[in-house]
């Protein structure tokens, strides 16, 4: 064949592209099995469980590791976007090729070729929207569990987002308390 057609890039193994959404479903339902469970807390800190800080803290842990695996989810899909536009260009360049051959045994190969790049292009395409279903299931987790903080904590790992909590940045309302307690005294 020709020296248009591009194969030095590494095609995106989807069996690893699988693993990778299964163990985000596992951690979706973890969280959401996590963020369900937690217990009642009132505005100061207080709670009839006696360990609700650390229910809240296992909850930002699974939350850290979710939004890790949604970063590695971005990567896959962009090489499965680049693959994708790889093989639609090689199709391009094999199906231009092959109409210029006379040889029944040649053309067969880039016939060949042209079938086992429309099947490539199909599974990569699947997959790319399944990667894009579980980028925005995880999304909706990691929102849902953005609302639920232990009072007058930031999160660990940086929560979700690695953002604050709602209402402003932790860090000022922690010092206007503390502020506010000296004040007091």
């Amino acid at each position: 064949m020709s020296g248009d057609v591009d194969v030095a890039k590494k095609n995106v193994d989807l069996d690893q592209v699988e693993d990778s959404l299964e163990y985000a479903h596992e951690q979706i339902e973890k969280l959401d099995r996590s963020v369900h469970s937690l217990p009642k807390v009132d505005e100061d800190g207080n709670s009839e469980c006696p360990f609700a800080e650390e229910l809240y803290v296992q909850k930002e842990d699974i939350q850290a590791q979710l939004n890790g695996q949604l970063k590695g989810l971005y990567e896959k899909q962009e090489a499965i976007d680049a693959e994708n536009t790889r093989c639609k260009n090689n199709l391009v360049v094999i199906s231009a090729h092959e109409r210029r051959i006379h040889r029944d045994s040649v053309r067969d190969q880039y016939s060949q070729a042209e079938v086992e790049l429309c099947a490539r292009i199909e599974c990569l395409s699947e997959m790319q929207e399944r990667v894009t279903k579980t980028i925005k299931a995880v999304q909706a987790a990691l929102a849902e569990a953005s609302g639920k903080y232990y009072p007058g904590r930031c999160p660990q790992n940086g929560g979700a987002s690695g953002t604050s909590h709602p209402g402003g940045a932790n860090d000022d309302r922690e010092l206007d308390d503390l502020l506010e307690i000296e004040q007091e005294r």
